[in-house]
């Protein structure tokens, strides 16, 4: 899995041919008035399978539709035009030129701790004049309230999420300039760069799609790497730790439920399920997965079988995503048995005739590594939320470590607040270095 989640940046926009041409008349996905035809769910609202009915029915009852989610009324409003957010972000760096971004941008910084070499912080210092205009156009794009990229994150495949990539090149430019001014002994000057990273991970996870929630546990990741690099400096005082402290608490007040997120996951499935009894599954598949069943000579079978069992397909999904959205009403380490279980079901089915194609190979595919993302992500956040406190003197609040069920732990010396046991299999310490007195008056 990359950055963004494998794939989720193909559109299906010229790839569906591929899958085979569909019954005629069919609405032609490639189109915003086809792609609201396929949100009223023909395909599933036809079929006589009760227990899909009776599916369809409970998603309808707790408002889980893709219409429901995104009303048509607004969504053909929006019809043909983008907003303007994603218009700015694509003019700040436009797709032609992003090539000669990105290549000396990865050999600087990749996302993860400011480690950088004395080369590479000389590069960067070249990446950050040069690049200045474009990251001025990059800040005033970022919309700061859920829905400034778009109405329709909840179509899954068919949404736009093209904005990632400029979005995945200014964060990092963002990290690449805060890096620089620590470099430079300015903490006090790398906080705005922390708050445009939060912001723009506070705005991401609120959206009703599993892709932006992941791009936003990798943003809001980078955004507290820089945060531990500024409260670690050797110039940041109390109050500074005390700012650091009121963004993080200001951006992370407002945290969405999990379940959100597989809510819009759920309804995007169900526009996969429309695509496929269309005839487009091979085109919902990643190029070397249709590669391969051609090179075994069962791709038009492959393509047939998951259109027979359509059915059973999509009501094993909805009852499986269903438990998943349920479950992640619960901290992480309680839902865990969940997530095996239903591995193993799939894993049962795998050898079996009944086995889910579309559900098994597209939508469940790796839905474990998503939760775990969810709440690394929340224990990063609370984990550094308590080392800043405690290094304050404030009273926070004892907290279990949502991965794990166990308490965060705590270490407070006259030099240093070191909070650990933060991820199970690659702890990384929450380290804020105590002032001495004097610094901490200024």
């Amino acid at each position: 899995m990359d950055r963004w989640l494998a794939g989720t940046l193909i559109m299906l926009t010229g790839a569906l041919p591929l899958g085979g041409c569909g019954r005629s008349g069919a609405p032609d996905p490639a189109t915003a008035r086809g792609r609201m035809a396929l949100a009223e769910l023909p395909g599933l609202r036809a079929s006589a399978d009760q227990g899909l009915q009776a599916e369809l029915a409970l998603t309808q009852q707790q408002q889980g539709l893709p219409l429901q989610l995104a009303p048509a009324e607004v969504s053909r409003t929006a019809a043909g035009s983008k907003p303007k957010s994603i218009e700015q972000l694509q003019r700040a760096f436009p797709p032609l030129s992003r090539g000669l971004v990105r290549g000396p941008l990865d050999g600087v910084y990749r996302g993860g701790p400011l480690n950088f070499s004395p080369v590479q912080l000389e590069r960067s210092r070249e990446l950050v004049r040069k690049h200045a205009a474009a990251c001025k156009q990059f800040r005033a794009a970022l919309p700061v309230q859920p829905g400034g990229y778009g109405l329709r994150l909840c179509d899954g495949t068919l949404a736009d999420l093209s904005f990632l990539e400029p979005l995945d090149l200014g964060c990092r430019l963002e990290s690449v300039a805060a890096a620089v001014l620590l470099a430079d002994n300015l903490p006090d000057d790398a906080v705005p760069h922390l708050a445009t990273l939060l912001t723009t991970a506070r705005v991401l996870a609120a959206e009703p799609n599993v892709t932006t929630r992941v791009a936003a546990a990798n943003i809001r990741g980078d955004a507290l790497h820089v945060l531990a690099a500024i409260a670690g400096h050797d110039r940041c005082t109390a109050e500074m730790h005390q700012r650091l402290f009121d963004l993080l608490s200001e951006q992370t007040a407002d945290w969405p439920a999990d379940s959100h997120a597989w809510i819009g996951d759920r309804a995007a499935g169900m526009l996969t399920y429309e695509l496929v009894r269309e005839g487009h599954y091979l085109s919902l598949l990643a190029a070397d997965e249709v590669a391969q069943l051609q090179s075994q000579q069962v791709a038009l079978v492959t393509a047939q079988a998951a259109v027979r069992n359509i059915d059973a397909d999509e009501r094993f999904y909805l009852q499986a995503i269903r438990q998943l959205i349920d479950a992640s009403q619960q901290p992480f380490f309680e839902r865990r048995d969940i997530l095996a279980q239903l591995r193993r079901s799939l894993h049962e089915k795998e050898q079996s005739s009944d086995y889910p194609l579309v559900a098994g190979k597209l939508l469940l595919a790796d839905f474990e590594t998503a939760q775990r993302r969810q709440a690394e992500d929340f224990a990063r956040c609370q984990a550094w939320m308590l080392a800043l406190g405690t290094a304050l003197g404030h009273e926070v609040p004892a907290a279990a470590n949502p991965l794990t069920g166990s308490p965060y732990s705590l270490e407070r010396t006259p030099l240093l607040v070191k909070v650990t046991a933060v991820l199970p299999d690659r702890d990384e310490p929450c380290l804020v270095p105590l002032p001495p007195p004097r610094a901490a008056r200024r």
